[in-house]
């Protein structure tokens, strides 16, 4: 449209096969389907951009494991997500520009066979909200810096929901020198604070911790 709004709508379908055998069943797994519906608008100027999106994902054959022991996996029968995205950046002036993005994840057990108690529960390892805010600063015509905060809501425990894993915000740096008009050299730090975090569980014997303090050096140069 003319004036930068632009609605749309999709539909997807998606089929992928699971290698392996039900533990407790014995019969091969089923190959894990879902279906997708999306709405939204986005809008576009000069300066700005933005983004929204609402959804309905509808999983079918999830593979998730045993209470008891990691490695024994059984299927899931239904797991339904609903909610929404927006994302907004925004070129504030010559020296910075910035962007934010907040999403809204509900996600349900609607079905499920061989464990009817956890339908109704929300599945391990989704986070019902996070959020993103990323700054660039432009100080002269060859270097730029940024500087971004994640933010990663709880996640369930397990498919009984016995417990949530805390909240946890993290900062990220980087910068990039331009040597000229074909190379360049970057730097970036991911969590600067070295925060200690519990990324995700199976269940209470089987976690993972997030990634700690990462540094990394790059040079890139354009042909």
């Amino acid at each position: 449209m003319d004036n930068g709004v632009s609605p749309f709508v999709g539909y997807s379908q998606s089929f992928q096969p699971v290698v392996g055998t039900n533990f407790i069943t014995g019969k091969p797994f089923e190959p894990t389907t879902a279906d997708q519906i999306e709405a939204g608008i986005k809008y576009k100027d000069r300066n700005t951009q933005a983004n929204f999106a609402a959804y309905q994902i509808t999983e079918e054959n999830v593979l998730v494991s045993d209470y008891d022991f990691y490695r024994n996996q059984t299927q899931t029968g239904e797991i339904q997500s609903k909610g929404f995205e927006v994302s907004v950046s925004n070129r504030v002036n010559d020296s910075m520009d910035l962007a934010a993005s907040y999403s809204y994840t509900d996600a349900e057990i609607t079905k499920e066979e061989i464990y009817p108690e956890v339908e109704g529960n929300a599945p391990p390892q989704i986070a019902k909200h996070k959020a993103t805010l990323w700054t660039n600063f432009y100080p002269t015509e060859k270097l730029k810096l940024n500087a971004g905060v994640r933010y990663i809501g709880g996640t369930e425990l397990d498919r009984r929901n016995i417990d949530t894993l805390p909240s946890v915000t993290l900062l990220d740096l980087g910068g990039e020198y331009y040597v000229n008009d074909w190379l360049s050299i970057g730097a970036s730090v991911n969590n600067v604070t070295d925060e200690t975090y519990v990324s995700s569980c199976y269940d209470i014997s089987n976690c993972w911790y997030g990634p700690e303090r990462q540094v990394a050096v790059s040079m890139t140069a354009d042909f």
